[in-house]
């Protein structure tokens, strides 16, 4: 496996980053698309 490649890492390392990768799938899965951006209000203010 890829802990088998003489790195000095441990499964703690390779747990973090399977942890990671899969929540970031996971967010990309269920995560809703970009919301409209708001429409500007305009105020109209008069000064007597």
């Amino acid at each position: 496996g890829l802990g088998s490649l003489g790195l000095p890492t441990g499964v703690a390392f390779w747990a973090h980053v399977g942890g990671f990768l899969a929540g970031l799938l996971l967010v990309r899965l269920f995560a809703p698309g970009r919301p409209a951006p708001p429409t500007p209000r305009v105020v109209h203010m008069r000064w007597e």
